[in-house]
């Protein structure tokens, strides 16, 4: 799933952190079937800060967390990253390690816990504005990867490889 262009051209405005080497390795790691985290993190921004600037929230600090929320660099699909009986234990370990990846962007604690609650309601709930606008984003844009994606992949199929 490409990026629109309105994102394309929003998250060039933090190229401290979207040009970052690491950072830029999140292209190869997949997220939701169809897309990967680095595409999934600029939707999660863009949506972060058209909500916070609609109700009022601290924009940078929007932006900033949703960037930073899976800063992972751990393809969550990989059989060392799973637990024993199979389950996969990204969803719990992953905001600790986006957590630890951000520390050279200076978050404040209010930025590290929007990002270590942003899986509720499979881990603690969000306490500020920006960890809520960063959880009901991701939501958001996880659905629509994950449905998209499938959208896409059932038009491939009915009317060939060149649909999608």
């Amino acid at each position: 799933m490409n990026l629109s262009e309105k994102t394309c051209s929003f998250i060039n405005n933090y190229p401290d952190i979207i040009k970052n080497s690491d950072y830029i390795k999140l292209r190869d790691i997949p997220r939701h079937g169809y897309t990967n985290t680095f595409d999934h993190s600029m939707r999660v921004a863009r949506l972060s800060y058209l909500i916070a600037e609609r109700f009022g929230a601290d924009k940078e600090s929007a932006v900033k967390t949703a960037l930073l929320h899976d800063f992972c660099l751990i393809d969550y699909r990989a059989e060392d990253y799973k637990k024993p009986d199979g389950e996969s234990c990204y969803l719990i370990k992953h905001p600790k390690d986006a957590v630890i990846n951000s520390r050279e962007y200076k978050l404040t604690p209010k930025e590290e816990r929007a990002i270590l609650t942003h899986m509720f309601p499979l881990g603690p709930m969000p306490t500020s504005k920006t960890g809520w606008i960063l959880t009901i984003s991701d939501k958001i844009a996880a659905a629509y990867e994950c449905c998209g994606g499938f959208i896409l992949n059932m038009a491939s199929l009915y009317f060939g490889k060149s649909a999608a």
